[in-house]
């Protein structure tokens, strides 16, 4: 029989494990399932002592048994993990884990599994298991790390990695890691050179190599090399040629858009004094020239104050190094009513700091634009700051100086939120006040009177090629009159 501090239940006793239907064993001692109802107490110990003999005979489940079960659950989660099938192969890896709880291998596979769709706790903890039981193993310290670099604590990431590296130099797959680090956090020419030294070690056929190069056809897809993006994947394809995740890759690429286009209507409408309703339509085409160099051409019709403008505007943006990009645009209205002549603007962004755990990354904002009128010319300076409270969330502010018409100077403010609930969907929201219209005109830029503006919109990401936004502004005189204005916006990538 059982001992006692192993959970025998006395055989006149029907535990709640047989009421459910399921077994209970020590050994190969089987559980005995006794039928509620009329049998007899001496009836059952009877029987009993008949399953006790059948038991010593082989005869019931066995560790043997439970052996085939074990291996027919990890062999098949592993193939599913291998095709694809993630929420399948979950459940055979958890099934497997549960029959031999301290299998480390099952672990280091269930935590992977785990952390791509992304259960980022649930995965946290198995590693977490696991690593109580083998501190010093690199295979569940890989896991661990990528779990945390998958859910965005870079910093925390990129220590461990750091940590495996100085235990063993030669450990590539945690070089890749390293390397995937500095893409996702946009540093693009630190993250290539880590790439190709990982090649220039890694030995033919390696999983470091096969990473390497996912991870250089992934750095010229953000970068809207798709020529380049294709032979990287190609070359990994050759290497595993059944996986999936490359023939998505593949796929994907073959859609990657350089043209774009957008094209938007805003409505406004006035209160508090007698003003037409304004109407302003606009498309904008793109060209992604190089990774780094994007043009666009732009075209706008607007109806205000009863009147009509076209403007037409050239424009050029270019990443010179992975924390800063610039802009350039250029546009005229021919013979203008309310828009400038001309005007040209120049800005960009650097970020100053990567961030940490606490704060994500800090940068640098500036425009300034030159517009010239018929009654006079006008200058408009925008430095600022935009600081990543999370990858999810964003908080900007700037300072608005403005040299309008009458060469008088004004000093305004502008700030805005950010925020991305679900991959495909970013909300925003802000506020701003100046003497000067967010909508500046000849009739706008030497008034007085400040005024005040609250505006907020969204943007659908509806698939890779199509986008949808909607945007609602509010904009307050004081003493006089108010607009609301509605814009509807959509873009198509090709």
């Amino acid at each position: 029989m059982c001992p006692p501090d192993a959970g025998a239940v006395p055989p006149w006793r029907d535990p709640p494990e047989m009421l459910r239907g399921r077994s209970r064993s020590c050994g190969t001692a089987p559980t005995l399932v006794v039928l509620r109802g009329c049998i007899s107490r001496p009836l059952k110990l009877v029987f009993c002592v008949c399953a006790f003999f059948v038991s010593g005979l082989g005869w019931g489940p066995s560790d043997g048994l439970l052996a085939d079960d074990f291996d027919a659950a990890y062999q098949a989660g592993t193939a599913a993990k291998k095709e694809g099938r993630h929420e399948e192969a979950i459940a055979h890896l958890k099934k497997a884990l549960a029959l031999q709880p301290q299998h480390l291998e099952t672990m280091t596979q269930l935590g992977a599994v785990l952390g791509w769709t992304k259960r980022y706790d649930e995965a946290t903890e198995i590693y977490a298991r696991a690593l109580a039981l083998s501190p010093r193993d690199i295979e569940l310290r890989l896991g661990a790390a990528r779990v945390k670099a998958w859910k965005g604590d870079f910093d925390d990431a990129r220590r461990d990695f750091m940590a495996i590296l100085e235990d063993d130099p030669a450990q590539l797959d945690a070089r890749v890691m390293l390397a995937r680090l500095s893409a996702w956090q946009k540093k693009y020419d630190a993250a290539e050179a880590e790439y190709h030294r990982i090649l220039a070690a890694a030995a033919e056929g390696s999983e470091a190599r096969l990473q390497s190069l996912i991870g250089l056809g992934d750095l010229r897809v953000w970068q809207e090399q798709p020529s380049q993006a294709r032979e990287y994947y190609r070359q990994a394809q050759a290497m595993m040629p059944q996986s999936p995740e490359i023939r998505e890759k593949l796929r994907q690429v073959e859609e990657l858009s350089l043209w774009r286009v957008d094209t938007g209507y805003s409505y406004s409408t006035f209160s508090g004094q007698s003003r037409s309703d304004w109407h302003e339509g606009y498309t904008q085409i793109g060209y992604a020239i190089t990774g780094k160099t994007r043009a666009s051409l732009r075209y706008e019709n607007d109806h205000r104050f009863d009147l009509s403008d076209e403007w037409i505007e050239g424009g050029v943006e270019h990443r010179f190094l992975d924390p800063f990009n610039a802009y350039a645009r250029f546009g005229g209205a021919p013979d203008a009513d309310f828009l400038p002549e001309w005007k040209t603007a120049t800005g960009g962004t650097f970020r100053f700091w990567n961030g940490e755990k606490i704060l994500g990354p800090s940068l640098l904002t500036f425009d300034y634009r030159h517009a010239r009128y018929r009654e006079g010319a006008a200058d408009s300076f925008a430095p600022g700051l935009e600081q990543y409270v999370t990858r999810r969330f964003s908080a900007s502010a700037r300072w608005l100086r403005t040299i309008n018409l009458s060469g008088e100077t004004t000093d305004g403010w502008l700030a805005r939120a950010t925020w991305l609930p679900w991959d495909d969907i970013t909300i925003h929201a802000g506020m701003a006040e100046s003497k000067e219209s967010l909508a500046p005109t000849a009739y706008t830029l030497s008034r007085k009177i400040p005024a005040h503006a609250w505006f907020a919109g969204v943007l659908w990401d509806i698939s890779r090629r199509t986008s949808v936004r909607a945007d609602y502004t509010r904009e307050e005189l004081e003493k006089s009159w108010s607009r609301n204005s509605i814009h509807l916006g959509l873009t198509v990538r090709f």
